[in-house]
């Protein structure tokens, strides 16, 4: 049982380090391409980092970070030009080789979008 354990929490560790980097992704939105970078660090199941996008590219904190076997998700809270209040981001990612697929949504809006971001 002591083997078991050990495998998993090794499984678990390699995956996190795997997500470690900076990713960057280019997304086709109404006002053309935006780009997308996330900065990423594993500890344990825990992750941390900043998504920056955006025009001026500002970086935001990643919120409740987690990671579970190849998927990670997180949320961010940032506050745009035009919005009284901070907006709330939730994110989810699956880890596969240098990519990551990416899904995003508003709060409280339904679909969002999904990109795919590569390891740089």
């Amino acid at each position: 049982m002591k083997y078991i354990a050990l495998g998993l929490f090794t499984a678990v560790a390699a995956w996190g380090a795997a997500t470690d980097g900076n990713w960057i992704a280019k997304v086709e939105n109404r006002k053309g391409v935006q780009e997308i970078v996330l900065h990423l660090k594993a500890d344990g199941d825990r992750l941390t980092g900043t998504v920056a996008m955006g025009k001026r590219m500002r970086a935001v904190t990643i919120e409740d970070g987690k990671i579970t076997g190849n998927e990670i998700s997180f949320t961010t809270t940032a506050k745009g030009r035009k919005q009284k209040k901070a907006g709330k981001l939730y994110w989810t990612a699956r880890l596969s080789e240098n990519t990551l697929q990416v899904s995003s949504r508003r709060d409280g809006k339904g679909k969002g979008r999904s990109f795919t971001a590569v390891r740089q």
